[in-house]
């Protein structure tokens, strides 16, 4: 602070270089006419300690030479005998607030200043009042604004509880002038106040939430003031929480007609909600997928699901349940990660007791668990046989007998299976029990592959690189065109599933916010002899195949030379023309 900054100068610019130096043996008379010719209110009066070297000062002022008119007083008597006692000198680099503590404690108005063991002159306690005196009377003025320009009020009682300070703000919050509280009792206006309470107390409290007067509430913090561990008052800070007040009870009466709102909609809308809103695409075929799906769901039939693993199969069997209306749980079960000897168990459950190493108490089936809801059967063509014919019992006849007991348990299960097999050349082989299948696909959902989606491979790209951005707090900032080449050209055997897992590997190497081709996987970027033969091969006639095989070539060549279509025909060792002829012919444009 500015104070700090000044007290914390030395004492030179203070220093008197005038000075009446005086001799103790000298005569009160003759001390005290030099005095009053020369105009000084002291002199000093030099001493020598017992082995003559360290200097120290008596201060000998014309009120010590006073006399009242009833005292005898020997003009002839020498200084010494008035004298107070030997002062030391201070440095001329001493600090003010030393200086200032120098006169409190040795209660004298006048200090001897030393440079280098040589006196230089004196410093009195007036010239600091006059010096300084006016900085502390413009920072005075300057603090009194910056205080009425803090956004919350704040007051200063004395010790006996008078009003000292009353900001521009306080004005505002009890709309009560500086004018007509300052100089005047809190308790006249405040009889309730917290700052009151200091003045018995004198312990600080803090942030507490008061009411000083109806209608009003503000957060006050007070505290007792104390300067030499002397107690000289309390100073309050009060943020208004009137409004805030106000804004919270209309906020919670709005947040309740809300809640009470949201109940009402959540019952209206209970099954609205729709999980195929979440699968992205625009292609035809699953959009025709979605629509069988939807249908099947407003029925209590068996469903099966086929498709390549990654395709979206357990989604689509959720949307189904979701949509379903059905009471019960969703559970799924991967049928392929059972152990052989445990599937009777894990689907109907077992009794205490039914069998040793059993769980006391027994244990809940699937069918069970799943009563009223719907139970997902992923991977169903691992189911072994011996497990299919008593599944097909349950499903004909909607009953379980868990191990260990001669009950049957009636169920009421709607199955959902999915398979990335072909189940059909597993019935043809006899591995999968053709009563079963046919009991499975009252309703067959055939899902289409990602390369046979080439178009929504873009929207999905897109859709996931938001995704796994914002969870990684990565900003992409641009996107090199020639991804989306190597995305469409890709086999994509895991599908949806590694596209996603794609765009979370971009998306993590993309510490500069670009994705660029070079980021993608190898095998992405390698164009495959295997997958490009497979896509021969779906067309059946040479012509077909041969126009396929030429459009790869083409495209491989026009990512090789970055799109620059002369090169692409030198590459080629065709004539442009008949680049652009055959680029027009492949829809490569």
């Amino acid at each position: 602070m500015f104070v700090d900054y000044l007290f914390n100068h030395s004492i030179d610019p203070l220093v008197d270089s005038k000075v009446l130096m005086l001799q103790k043996d000298e005569a009160v008379i003759n001390v005290l006419y030099k005095m009053l010719q020369e105009n000084f209110q002291e002199g000093l009066v030099l001493f020598f300690t017992e082995d003559n070297m360290a200097k120290q000062y008596g201060i000998l002022t014309l009120s010590d030479l006073s006399i009242s008119k009833d005292d005898l007083f020997d003009f002839d008597q020498k200084i010494e005998d008035k004298l107070q006692r030997p002062i030391e000198a201070l440095s001329v680099t001493t600090k003010v607030k030393e200086a200032l503590k120098a006169f409190e404690e040795l209660e004298i108005d006048t200090l001897p200043i030393e440079n280098n063991g040589r006196l230089v002159g004196v410093v009195r306690k007036k010239d600091f009042l006059n010096h300084y005196f006016p900085y502390l009377y413009d920072m005075n003025h300057k603090y009194k604004e910056i205080i009425n320009h803090i956004n919350e009020a704040v007051s200063v009682i004395d010790q006996n509880g008078f009003v000292r300070l009353w900001n521009i703000k306080a004005e505002e919050l009890y709309q009560i002038s500086q004018k007509k509280i300052i100089n005047k009792k809190l308790d006249e206006f405040f009889p309730n106040a917290l700052g009151l309470k200091i003045l018995e107390t004198r312990e600080a409290i803090k942030n507490v939430n008061y009411s000083p007067k109806e209608d009003y509430y503000v957060s006050i913090s007070s505290l007792p003031i104390f300067i030499k561990n002397k107690f000289i008052g309390v100073v309050s800070t009060e943020k208004d929480l009137t409004q805030q007040k106000n804004l919270t009870t209309k906020l919670e009466n709005a947040n309740s007609k809300i809640s009470s709102l949201q109940q009402k909609v959540a019952e209206i809308n209970k099954y609205s909600a729709s999980l195929f809103d979440d699968i992205k695409g625009h292609d035809p075929v699953l959009q025709e997928k979605i629509e069988l799906a939807k249908y099947a769901s407003k029925t209590n039939a068996n469903v099966l699901i086929t498709g390549e693993s990654g395709t979206g199969k357990e989604l689509f069997a959720k949307g189904i349940h979701q949509q379903s209306g059905r009471e019960g749980a969703f559970i799924s079960v991967n049928c392929s990660a059972i152990p052989h000897g445990l599937y009777e168990s894990e689907f109907f459950g077992y009794e205490d007791g039914a069998f040793a190493g059993a769980m006391k108490g027994g244990k809940t089936g699937y069918f069970k668990l799943t009563d009223k809801g719907t139970l997902f059967l992923d991977e169903v063509g691992a189911l072994p046989l011996d497990l299919q014919a008593k599944l097909l019992r349950v499903l004909d006849e909607q009953k379980i007998n868990p191990l260990g007991s001669e009950k049957m348990i009636p169920v009421d299960v709607r199955i959902i299976a999915a398979t990335n097999r072909n189940i059909k050349e597993l019935v043809e082989k006899k591995e999968f029990r053709h009563d079963l299948y046919n009991r499975l696909k009252i309703v067959e959902i055939d899902l289409p592959s990602l390369r046979e989606r080439k178009e929504d491979i873009v929207i999905l790209f897109h859709h996931f690189l938001e995704e796994y951005s914002g969870k990684n707090n990565t900003e992409i900032k641009n996107i090199n065109q020639e991804i989306y080449s190597y995305l469409k050209k890709a086999f994509w055997k895991g599908n949806i599933r590694e596209l996603r897992n794609t765009v979370e590997y971009l998306v993590f190497l993309s510490k500069d916010g670009i994705i660029k081709p070079e980021d993608l996987p190898d095998y992405l970027r390698e164009y495959s002899e295997v997958e490009l033969l497979e896509e021969i091969q779906d067309h059946q006639n040479l012509e077909d195949q041969m126009d396929c095989y030429e459009k790869s070539l083409i495209e491989k060549a026009l990512e090789t030379n970055h799109h620059n279509k002369s090169k692409t025909a030198k590459y080629l060792e065709i004539p442009r023309s008949t680049l652009y002829y055959k680029l027009e012919k492949h829809e490569l444009e």
